[in-house]
């Protein structure tokens, strides 16, 4: 009688249990993937908005993280009559320079560390780590969706990343071009949108 409930109580559960393992690995591969275009067309374009018009390394420039204080007033006149136009600056102290400029402005900004890009996702250094908890989470997605991405290509993940790189461009000039479009409208013609 002993050996017949131990059969009824484990013959039955490791076939339960193996089922909903492989249904719930299944519902995690395919979620994302099926979520993807309706991320890509409204989500992540209203992330990166967000983004821009969030404020950015304040504390970190404030607690001198970024090295002493640089006189921002040269790239400021700079950039003063190229409002719009992308900027790459080279150099070696080119990290502390713009993320103190990024920290001092009052603009909608942002900045591509592609230095950082090696250890994480291209969202993650441009868009979620200025969203808080809602980035953190978005971010966790957008792993998933480059693995799962990647397991159904079979390429390797890197391949994948640089096609995620041209969408995180693609939806940072979407946002761009929104901000642009309702300051024209409102007829502000500074950036401060």
């Amino acid at each position: 009688p002993v050996v017949g409930r131990l059969r009824g109580v484990f013959g039955r559960v490791p076939v339960s249990v193996a089922g909903y393992s492989v249904a719930g690995i299944a519902f995690m591969l395919v979620v994302p993937l099926a979520l993807m275009p309706l991320a890509d067309a409204v989500v992540l374009p209203q992330a990166c908005l967000a983004a821009l018009r969030r404020p950015k390394f304040r504390e970190e420039a404030a607690a001198g993280v970024y090295g002493p204080a640089i006189d921002l007033s040269l790239l400021n006149r700079h950039l003063q009559d190229r409002e719009g136009v992308p900027l790459i600056i080279v150099g070696e102290d080119t990290p502390a320079v713009l993320h103190q400029w990024v920290a001092s402005t009052s603009r909608p900004c942002n900045m591509m560390d592609i230095a950082s890009m090696f250890e994480r996702t291209p969202y993650e250094v441009c868009v979620f780590t200025h969203l808080g908890y809602i980035g953190e989470f978005l971010n966790a997605f957008m792993k998933l969706a480059i693995f799962v991405s990647s397991m159904v290509s079979g390429r390797h993940p890197h391949v994948d990343m640089l096609m995620y790189a041209h969408n995180v461009n693609n939806n940072m000039r979407r946002a761009l071009l929104g901000l642009h479009t309702t300051r024209m409208r409102h007829g502000r013609p500074t950036a401060d949108g």
